[in-house]
């Protein structure tokens, strides 16, 4: 990592820590008041259901997500706080976001596998493929980050000034468009297949098809547009 001069801005330090406080605080805010609003169903589908894999990847994503916030309000109201922000802290930072990330998304991957596996039956060759598709996009993942961070340039408040280049983004971007299109081209083909048979109007399958293509389109479109945002932000280089 390089740590950049300031423009000479004297407000831009202080501008750069309360908007990072105020949208810490803003997603802990949203996250608490979630889990207070569907406590109650929540006790009731969740905590007395019998114990599956999917009742404790729920249970991790939901509360790791909330405990991973409350954990990063606590380093942005401290070491984050103290301007210049030294570079190990920083570097740490930047690594603690990336697990965060990497975690819950995967969990959310793994719910969907799950969810494919079960439409073909749990066939072994279905599900080497997909274990093997996941598995190869937290590899790369894992590498870019190891890769890239320390890699980038930051402020004295510990705000990254240039994302990371195209071809840097590609790298990671391939293999996961590659798994999303794995996991959705597998669970279209099987609906579209039972179709005839009315299967695909149950409802357990279209959830299955309307996640799926909802955290399909998502994952594509924000690494797609990753190559436009740069052309638009002349910063980025």
């Amino acid at each position: 990592m390089q740590l950049l001069p300031e423009t000479g801005d004297p407000f831009v330090p202080d501008i750069d820590l309360v908007a990072r406080k105020c949208a810490t605080l803003a997603g802990l805010v949203v996250i608490l008041w979630d889990v207070l609003v569907s406590c109650r169903k929540e006790y009731y589908f969740i905590f007395r259901s019998p114990k599956t894999r999917v009742k404790w990847l729920y249970l991790f994503s939901r509360y790791y997500g909330l405990a991973s916030q409350i954990a990063a309000l606590i380093v942005v109201l401290g070491p984050l706080s103290n301007v210049p922000v030294k570079p190990r802290t920083c570097e740490g930072w930047f690594y603690f976001q990336m697990a965060n990330n990497m975690s819950l998304l995967g969990v959310v991957e793994i719910i969907l596998v799950l969810r494919v596996y079960a439409l073909y039956q749990k066939n072994l060759i279905v599900g080497g493929i997909l274990t093997f598709a996941v598995l190869l996009e937290i590899a790369a993942n894992i590498y870019n980050s190891i890769h890239n961070i320390p890699q980038l340039d930051y402020n004295a408040a510990c705000i990254i000034i240039n994302t990371p280049t195209r071809k840097q983004v590609l790298r990671t971007a391939e293999i996961v468009l590659f798994t999303q299109c794995t996991m959705w081209g597998l669970a279209l083909w099987k609906y579209k297949k039972c179709l005839p048979d009315g299967w695909a109007d149950v409802p357990v399958v279209a959830q299955v098809m309307r996640d799926g293509g909802s955290f399909f389109v998502g994952i594509c479109g924000l690494y797609i547009s990753y190559p436009f945002c740069r052309t638009m932000n002349p910063k980025t280089g």
